[in-house]
């Protein structure tokens, strides 16, 4: 069996000028929403590799509390004190069984396995002393006179025994490329696209790489134009987005990237790439003051949205909660095998709940009372953090993938405000950003789920800021923590590709249905 050994003992934080951590751990460095080794694990699990996680013993907190949902899944190796990348190797080596072993450092990210026998260099030829590079056979080291050549990306794949003996020979220096000039008569070069995030220069590169988007199926970012340019066999998404942004007022449209061009299944847009709210929220660490600065923008433009008022009606607004809700929950059934999770009472967190069965008609009566003409105006209608970009430095706020309807029977730029609300409520609050990202940790015993989605630092000041957010726009906090409630269920059966996050979705939807309509 092959082994992986993810080197992330050291440190990358000084090489970041621009960002304002939350972790101490490299491994926990943020691309976009995600820790950078969330996609490294992904990527080896997924090639049925086993995964050992290589990390400083006083980052080990940090770690377990972030990737509780990798944590059944891979092995944690902790060093203390060591002095270099092969100290922590050496060290790592002797703590695993197979012969087989590739190594990779944290801050590359793989594209493609490594064969056996080999090592992986960029395959575009770089002239720098930033890296080290390998050209025709010749190593040249960071930090001596620029040179020319393949960068290195810290990845390579051989027997164990001849990873120790080479480092028996070397000693403990810190770049692993002496390893590789070391075995060079053994290895073959294995030529690939390099996602590095261990230099500064090359960070934002990586994100733009590594940009997705659950509506589209492929996107690609024109960094010297500041043009994204989206794809999707979803035809109907492209019309609609297309739409919203082209019927919102111009004081309005100010907000969104502006179209550049849409033909068939491809539309071009300008690209911005400041950090989505998410990521601030999940990865960075911000001063209260930045945070009050953001809340106050976001108020703000609800307030603008809400200068333009509509007429949307009964129906349309009965239909867009009651019934979606009902047809996502019916999708979900289908999609999961667990018949318990919808009995009429169900156990989460050794708490027993009304299940839906139970709360429906409390759901259809408290969706009627809510009804309030005065509440349809310009509405996003997936106001969440992750569909909001900052830039903390000019104030500058963009917003990106609208919905573009209130329900199937009234497209546009229209519906009810609440629900932007909800949606942000969502991310701050319901921790959704959380779970999408996989910050969770499930269990299920005897019919009894448990779940943890730990909190970050700024959990409860950005709570604070959305209460106090909710009261200043007039609404009451239940009834907006009732709605989000309505969210996390119904939005169960659109992550079909994962059954564990599914289910965390649903209890933690359950949960806040239960607080907010109880008596």
């Amino acid at each position: 069996m092959c082994e992986v050994l993810i080197l992330a003992a050291g440190s990358i934080k000084y090489k970041f000028n621009f960002i304002k951590f939350a972790f101490n751990s490299p491994a926990l460095l943020p691309i976009n929403t995600r820790s950078v080794a969330s996609f490294i694990i992904d990527f080896y699990l997924k090639h049925n590799i086993k995964v050992n996680l290589v990390i400083n013993e006083q980052d080990t907190d940090e770690i377990t509390n972030e990737l509780l949902y990798y944590l059944d899944k891979i092995n944690l190796i902790t060093v203390n004190n060591t002095q270099s990348v092969i100290e922590t190797l050496f060290f790592a080596l002797n703590k695993v069984q197979n012969n087989d072993i590739i190594v990779n450092l944290v801050s590359t990210i793989p594209t493609e396995l490594v064969d056996k026998n080999s090592y992986i260099v960029s395959n575009e030829i770089f002239k720098s002393k930033e890296y080290s590079l390998v050209f025709n056979n010749n190593f040249f080291y960071k930090g001596e006179k620029i040179n020319e050549g393949y960068a290195f990306t810290g990845i390579f794949r051989t027997h164990k025994n001849k990873i120790i003996e080479s480092i028996q020979k070397i000693g403990f220096k810190n770049d692993l490329m002496y390893i590789i000039e070391n075995l060079k008569s053994e290895l073959k070069q294995q030529k690939t696209n390099w996602i590095d995030v261990g230099h500064e220069i090359n960070y934002n590169k990586a994100k733009n790489l590594l940009i997705s988007s659950r509506s589209f199926n492929k996107i690609k970012i024109i960094e010297t134009k500041g043009i994204l340019i989206k794809s999707s066999k979803n035809k109907d998404k492209f019309i609609d987005e297309i739409k919203y942004v082209q019927m919102l007022p111009n004081d309005i449209q100010i907000y969104f990237p502006r179209i550049l061009e849409h033909i068939k299944n491809n539309v071009k847009m300008e690209y911005y790439g400041y950090p989505t709210l998410a990521e601030y929220m999940l990865y960075w660490k911000l001063d209260s003051i930045y945070w009050e600065k953001i809340f106050l923008s976001l108020e703000q433009i609800l307030n603008e949205f809400c200068k333009y008022s509509y007429s949307i009606g009964y129906k349309a607004y009965f239909d867009f909660y009651y019934l979606k809700y009902k047809k996502r929950i019916n999708e979900f059934k289908k999609q999961v095998n667990y018949s318990f999770l919808f009995d009429d009472y169900i156990y989460i967190n050794n708490n027993k709940y009304n299940n839906l069965s139970n709360l429906d008609k409390k759901i259809k009566e408290k969706i009627l009372q809510l009804y309030s003409e005065n509440d349809f105006c310009i509405m996003h209608g997936d106001f969440c953090f992750n569909n909001i970009l900052f830039d903390i430095y000019s104030n500058i706020i963009r917003l990106i993938d609208a919905r573009g309807s209130f329900g199937n029977k009234c497209k546009g730029i229209y519906g009810d405000r609440k629900y932007d609300i909800a949606k942000l409520t969502h991310s701050v609050v319901g921790q959704y950003d959380y779970i999408v990202n996989n910050i969770f940790k499930l269990n299920i015993n005897d019919n009894k789920i448990e779940y943890i989605i730990p909190k970050r630092d700024n959990y409860e000041e950005l709570k604070k800021l959305n209460a106090v957010l909710i009261e200043k726009l007039g609404y009451n906090y239940r009834d907006i923590m009732f709605i989000v409630g309505l969210l996390f269920v119904s939005m169960t059966p659109l992550h079909y590709d994962d059954i564990n996050r599914q289910i965390v979705m649903y209890c933690h939807g359950i949960k806040i249905l239960n607080e907010s309509l109880e008596d």
